[in-house]
């Protein structure tokens, strides 16, 4: 054995070795931001490691094999040991090693306290376009539309609130979809409450990384109080904290910390979410109440995929929505009784469908869960939602208006409902001036929305407003 490694060292194997690992190291350190920066599919960062996986054991066989000789690179066994130079070869590797090794910390620092510094300090554009109230009918004044930050003087319900994204505090930075997942339940909790005004994902989620103010955050989403916290998941144990402030006092209203079995989470959402109704005083009714309480599903495996497939819908990305597809299908696989499941699975068909060629299979797919969902949970606003989509692709618009006027009565601040409905009073009855009310509606909820913005640019276009249009689609540039 002692023969083999002085072999090894003799012909710098080891150096080599410790060269590449090197090597690749800096490599992935410099694909991490480049393809975050061009945006290169995630399979990319994965191909790359695999590659250099694959790379290391040639390499090493080559270093064996071979050696470098001042003729040129050839074969060990024909070098003659009284001419071979492997002594200087190893100093050249230390070299190179030591200026790798110093490039891949740089690389890291300049990452850490350079680039994800800018990134933080960037913070979201607190940009909206505000639509006053609309003008009586057959008024000829036009709605004014402009660009400001939101008035600190303006009217804010007290009982309103924003769902932060919970930060990760697992030691796998790959549980974060469990964090987010965790806060996008919470806020579609609250959001079935009548008479409490809840921001929307989009809004809410702008801020994720961010180190603004408490009260900066409110004030850009027009909510009084916001609830944040950290999620902290290890084998089959998981700890939450949460907090709720009411932003203008800056003080906690209600705080507690949860040290439970992962099976629990569904428990902790509930308390989580009932805490919070009651330090803001919300009158529940019965059937609020009911909607309020997770028990769409009690199998945590089936709630991971579910998690897992949620987190890709916002980015209404091709692939993204491809990967959603597949973790809902196996969170419904593992619980066919899963509602909102079944509902987003129907969501992330007709999102791919907008931007890629869905097959007959996966609409037939995605109808079938749809009318599982109705079956499961008829009285969820997404679901009715979804329903009011489909109605409308079908060209029922009688049929797709009563149920979203139904999903407005189940989820008072799901914004999707309102932005949905006004897109088909826009583009296929022509009812202009009511498409802009909701526009106004899920603009309210979801300020930061590009999305939004957008469609509010093409109602006020529709409705024969050209200059206050033009406004709108300068803040989704913004």
């Amino acid at each position: 054995m002692s023969n083999l490694l002085t072999e090894l060292r003799r012909r710098n194997v080891i150096r080599v070795a410790g060269a590449y690992l090197v090597l690749s190291w800096l490599l992935l350190q410099i694909g991490e931001v480049t393809f975050d920066f061009l945006d290169v599919p995630d399979w990319a960062g994965k191909l790359l490691i695999a590659f250099l996986g694959i790379g290391f054991i040639p390499v090493v066989i080559f270093s064996w094999v071979y050696e470098l000789t001042p003729e040129g690179i050839k074969l060990e066994k024909d070098v003659d040991r009284s001419e071979s130079i492997t002594g200087h070869t190893a100093k050249k590797l230390d070299v190179v090693t030591i200026v790798m090794l110093i490039a891949a910390v740089g690389f890291v620092m300049l990452d850490r306290f350079v680039f994800e510094q800018a990134a933080t300090h960037s913070g979201p554009v607190a940009v909206e376009t505000r639509l006053p109230a609309l003008p009586p009918e057959g008024s000829p004044a036009p709605v004014t539309t402009e660009l400001e930050a939101p008035a600190p003087e303006a009217t804010i319900d007290e009982q309103s609130v924003a769902v932060l994204p919970f930060i990760n505090m697992s030691p796998d930075p790959d549980n974060e979809y469990f964090s987010d997942g965790l806060s996008e339940t919470l806020l579609h909790m609250l959001a079935q409450i009548n008479g409490l005004k809840v921001a929307a994902r989009t809004s809410s989620f702008a801020f994720k990384g961010q180190n603004a103010d408490v009260n900066e955050i409110a004030r850009t989403l027009k909510v009084a109080h916001v609830l944040e916290g950290s999620v902290q998941k290890a084998g089959g144990k998981v700890r939450v904290t949460a907090q709720l402030i009411d932003a203008s006092e800056g003080t906690h209203l209600w705080s507690d910390n949860y040290d439970r079995d992962l099976e629990d989470i569904f428990a902790i959402q509930d308390e989580i979410a009932q805490h919070v109704v009651d330090a803001l005083k919300v009158e529940l009714l019965g059937e609020d109440r009911e909607r309020i309480v997770s028990d769409q599903t009690d199998n945590v495996a089936a709630y991971e995929a579910y998690l897992r497939g949620i987190q890709y819908l916002p980015q209404r990305r091709t692939e993204g929505l491809q990967a959603a597809i597949g973790h809902l299908e196996e969170a419904i696989a593992l619980d066919p009784g899963f509602a909102m499941a079944h509902a987003r699975l129907y969501d992330a068909t007709s999102l791919l469908n907008e931007y890629a060629t869905t097959t007959a299979q996966q609409r037939a797919r995605a109808d079938a869960s749809l009318d599982r969902a109705l079956q499961l949970a008829p009285d969820l606003g997404i679901v009715q939602s979804s329903l009011g989509n489909r109605l409308r692709e079908k060209g029922e618009y009688a049929a797709a208006e009563a149920a979203f006027k139904r999903a407005f009565e189940l989820s008072p601040s799901y914004a999707a409902a309102h932005h949905f409905y006004a897109y088909m009073l826009r583009s296929y009855l022509g009812r202009w001036d009511e498409a802009l009310e909701h526009h106004r509606i899920a603009h309210e909820l979801d300020p930061l929305s590009a999305v939004i913005h957008a469609n509010v640019g093409w109602s006020l276009a529709a409705a024969g407003y050209p200059d206050e249009a033009k406004d709108a689609f300068s803040a989704v540039i913004e």
